[in-house]
């Protein structure tokens, strides 16, 4: 149980939604890298990211994988959601956990996202991924 004295109830009242894309090729995951200047900058995550007021979730990951890395998604497949508590970052996202496939190429031209790379599952233990993706991404695998 999150204790509020844990956060900064002060500043942030609500749970923020957010949505992730799982896209898997050849046994391999696309993630991409967060951008200097940006929350858990410089680690791993899936794409996605903020669900806009009147937004429905669907959109706005197609929205979001179209802004960060480029390609269309298409055939998305709600998965499950993921309660992200974070206290060193004091944030607190309701993350709707989408699978997808892409039509396109990747292409990075966007402020938030430095590069984007394939990586094989037993590289997720190498890896520095951002808020809790690590543990969304296994339990996807585990599926």
């Amino acid at each position: 149980m999150i204790k509020k004295s844990d956060y900064n109830w002060n500043k942030e009242k609500n749970v923020k939604s957010v949505v992730a894309g799982i896209l898997i090729e050849k046994d391999k995951i696309l993630l991409e890298k967060r951008a200097i200047g940006i929350k858990e900058s410089g680690k791993w995550s899936l794409p996605g990211g903020h669900i806009e007021i009147g937004e429905k979730a669907i959109y706005s990951l197609k929205r979001e994988i179209k802004e960060e890395i480029g390609p269309i998604a298409e055939k998305i497949k709600f998965l499950e959601y993921y309660d992200e508590y974070i206290s060193r970052l004091k944030t607190h996202f309701l993350v709707l956990v989408f699978s997808f496939k892409s039509r396109g190429k990747i292409k990075i031209d966007n402020s938030e996202v430095s590069e984007a790379r394939w990586h094989e599952r037993k590289e997720l233990k190498k890896l520095n991924l951002a808020f809790e993706h690590k543990k969304i991404i296994l339990g996807f695998w585990r599926q």
